[in-house]
């Protein structure tokens, strides 16, 4: 007879599977028993920065609001090493003014948080590179920008962790920013490299670019849009069914491109790819993807 573990994780699998299954391989057995995110891991502190506490988050589930926060034990700690560049002066690009972006382009929390009944807010904002990577998927500023502008979202009131890392990249001239569309899609396909090497195993990187629909806003046709989901099941104890997941989408308008990590450490990552799926909630930033490269481009 199999033991309940067993039964509880065949049983559940089904709906785990809505993003994982064929994709993720093994990461695919993070589900267990209707839980969802239990800690937001937000920036990842490089090593020459004290990484700061990390506070559990709630769930993000397509079936339910998210839950009180648990206290499960740490993960590994999370500490990519970020290549710092230095930011050029901005300078418009021979022939052509180039604007640079500001963050009235940024996503904003209400087009995130938008299922249950806690409303997400700006925990920080700053321009500039900052202290430490957006995202543990980011190994390298892409190219050089003049202009890197970050905002950090959560859950509001201070009990609540930084969920979603937005930066925008802004750049002189398009190509540029092409270039650095395609190395921060490189980069995020490359994320299972880089959760192995932060202590996680079996990590995978799938992208789901062609899954989502994706409408470019009318100001910038040629928009480009891209997504990629990395997990990586816990190194030590596997009982403890807890996985490090990343959900980044990438958004380029002419001279700027946004890049959007969501990072956490849970049992499972239950949202659909398309609002057609007809198999649960659409993920949040994939829902607001249309409406943040309208924000982007304007």
């Amino acid at each position: 007879m199999l033991p309940a573990s067993e039964i509880r994780r065949r049983g559940n699998r089904r709906r785990a599977t809505r993003r994982t299954v064929g994709v993720l391989g093994a990461c695919a057995l993070l589900a267990v028993g209707g839980f969802g995110i239990v800690q937001a891991t937000g920036r990842q502190e490089p090593g020459w920065a004290t990484p700061q506490p990390v506070t559990p988050t709630p769930s993000i589930s397509s079936t339910a609001s998210p839950s009180a926060p648990t206290s499960p034990d740490p993960g590994p700690t999370q500490t990519p090493d970020v290549t710092s560049k230095p930011t050029p002066t901005p300078t418009d690009a021979p022939g052509e003014t180039v604007k640079a972006p500001t963050f009235d382009n940024m996503p904003t929390p209400d087009q995130l948080f938008i299922y249950g009944d806690l409303p997400g807010a700006v925990k920080d904002e700053f321009e500039g590179q900052g202290q430490s990577s957006p995202s543990i998927c980011l190994s390298e500023i892409p190219g050089e920008p003049s202009t890197i502008l970050t905002r950090e979202m959560g859950i509001e009131g201070d009990e609540w962790p930084t969920l979603y890392v937005a930066t925008i990249f802004g750049y002189d001239d398009k190509a540029q920013a092409t270039a650095a569309f395609d190395s921060l899609r490189q980069q995020s396909l490359d994320c299972g490299e880089r959760l192995d090497a932060q202590g996680w195993r079996d990590s995978r990187a799938h992208e789901s670019t062609d899954e989502v629909p994706f409408t470019p806003p009318a100001n910038a046709p040629d928009a480009r849009f891209a997504n990629v989901l990395a997990a990586g099941l816990p190194a030590g104890d596997a009982s403890l069914e807890l996985g490090q997941w990343v959900d980044v989408v990438i958004i380029q308008t002419d001279s700027r491109v946004l890049f959007l990590s969501q990072a956490f450490e849970g049992q499972d990552y239950n949202c659909s790819l398309s609002p057609d799926d007809g198999d649960g909630a659409q993920c949040p930033a994939l829902k607001a993807a249309d409406a943040m490269a309208e924000r982007l481009a304007g």
